[in-house]
């Protein structure tokens, strides 16, 4: 009798996936606000979620983090290290289609790059796109 092999990729997105899910985004600011007008992913349950990083002195520290990845990106263009970085900056302050967009224009140049794919495919797990996840994935 011949056996069949599974991939763990699809049994570790789900359990990452009931993880992300307790701890989704609150749908409003920390003012009760809505912080755009446009959600970065939907829930699981349909709900919108918007980007709600920090505030105060930790929303600084992480802008200033995004700003320095950018100026080393720029420093850097031919390093795909410095992308990852600038992309996981963008994913800190909850910015993950931005991040995605980053991963993806790298991808476009390092085609080969694995750790690009897993980047944005762990973003793509951050906005609920499940299937687009697992084929970055398993790249």
């Amino acid at each position: 009798m011949k056996s069949i092999r599974y991939s763990p990729v699809p049994f570790v997105a789900i359990v990452f996936l009931g993880v992300a899910a307790a701890f989704a985004a609150p749908s409003a600011g920390t003012d009760g606000q809505e912080t755009s007008s446009k959600p970065e992913a939907v829930s699981l349950l349909g709900r919108p979620l918007y980007a709600t990083p920090a505030s105060g002195e930790e929303l600084a520290k992480l802008e200033k983090e995004l700003a320095d990845a950018r100026a080393s990106r720029r420093a850097r263009p031919n390093d795909p290290e410095a992308l990852i970085a600038l992309g996981r900056r963008l994913a800190a302050l909850w910015r993950y289609n931005e991040a995605i967009e980053v991963y993806t224009n790298g991808i476009m140049r390092w085609s080969n790059n694995a750790m690009l794919f897993r980047h944005r495919g762990h973003r793509f797990i951050s906005i609920r796109e499940f299937e687009k996840a697992v084929l970055d994935l398993v790249k």
